[in-house]
This record gives C-alpha cells, structure tokens and sequence, in this order.
C-alpha cells in the first residue's frame, strides 16, 4: 500500500511539474498575444473616430455597441488616463 501511495506522489509531483513548465508558459504566452490581437481589433475598429480611412467599417458598424463597453480597458493599456475619443465617455 506504501509503494503504491508513493508511487501516486510521484505520479502527481511529476504531472505538477509538466503542467508547470509546459502549460503555465504557454498560457502567458498566448493570453499576450490574444491581448496584442484584441488591441489590434479595437484599434481597427476604433480608427475611424481618429479620421483614419478603415475599409472594414460599415461590416464592424454592428459591433461597437459591444465593443463599448471594453474600450475602457484598452485605453488604460494603451497608457491614456481618459477615453481619447470626444463621443466615447467611459470612465
């Protein structure tokens, strides 16, 4: 019974140290690059309001009143104190 719990132990410490050195670095990385690929979409999408010609806009024109309500967060990623746009009150 000692050996198979010590042998579970083992088991365990080495399915501990795989999802450690495999899972968790992967993960960072790609929660990064979603984050980069969200800020590129919003910053597409968001480009008009800065008089930036966007040739996908009258396709995303349904998808500002969801993307509202995260444009709080990317301008504190884009290191802006207040929403840069005069239309767009968030905060």
């Amino acid at each position: 019974m000692k050996k198979i719990r010590k042998a579970f132990q083992s088991l365990k410490t080495i399915v501990n140290l795989y999802e450690q050195i495999f899972v968790s670095t992967n993960e960072r990385t790609l929660l990064k690059e979603i984050q980069k690929q969200d800020d590129l979409f919003l910053t597409m999408v968001l480009s008009e309001q800065l008089g930036v010609e966007n040739p996908i806009i009258w396709h995303m024109l349904e998808l500002y009143p969801f993307l509202l309500d995260q444009m709080h967060d990317w301008h504190k990623r884009m290191g802006m104190d207040k929403c840069p746009f005069e239309g767009l009150k968030c905060c």
